[in-house]
């Protein structure tokens, strides 16, 4: 299995499914990774990635409708770690740490399954595509979760939780695109 990560804490895709976040900076380590994991996939798109000599469209099939299928369970995370926000008593809570917690695995799941994507495809728009959506989805993902930290534990008056729910309405937006974009990969 590729590492994910070859330099600091040495998580690889195993890894990071299985990371337990410490509480007291749960947050900051998943912005963290969240930058890895565009890191990474943007350094197999620079450095690895070459137009297979042996695609086999029912491969790449199969690793496109687990993507789409991982990127419905990313939108899911996301819908439940904004009602986590809501709930939650600060950024420490539990509940709202395991939300969050599954939200970046999923996350961490969807780079796995691009790799693979690109691993099996003879087509350049297919990785200038996923190298976009990636990075873009990447981005909004962390700025969600520094706002969520912000808002973890606020009255729903609060501006910090007006920002997160227009962070989760943005988030939102950005996968129903990537999920547009990954059923038009061909």
């Amino acid at each position: 299995m590729v590492e994910l990560f070859t330099s600091g804490d040495k998580i690889n895709p195993t890894g990071i499914l299985n990371y337990t976040y410490d509480p007291h900076n749960a947050f900051n380590k998943a912005v963290q990774h969240t930058t890895r994991l565009k890191d990474y996939f943007e350094a197999y798109c620079n450095t690895q990635w070459a137009p297979s000599l042996h695609a086999d469209s029912n491969v790449f099939t199969k690793v496109k409708e687990s993507l789409i299928a991982d990127s419905r369970q990313f939108i899911a995370n996301s819908k439940q770690l904004v009602a986590g926000v809501a709930q939650a008593n600060g950024p420490t809570d539990a509940v709202l740490i395991s939300k969050m917690a599954a939200s970046i695995r999923t996350l961490a799941k969807i780079v796995q399954g691009a790799v693979e994507a690109l691993k099996v495809t003879t087509n350049e728009e297919n990785l200038l595509s996923l190298r976009e959506c990636i990075a873009t989805v990447g981005e909004a993902y962390s700025d969600f979760l520094v706002t969520s930290q912000r808002a973890a534990g606020k009255s729903m008056h609060d501006e910090n939780m007006t920002m997160i729910m227009q962070k989760g309405t943005h988030l939102a937006s950005l996968l129903s695109l990537f999920l547009r974009t990954l059923r038009g990969l061909q």
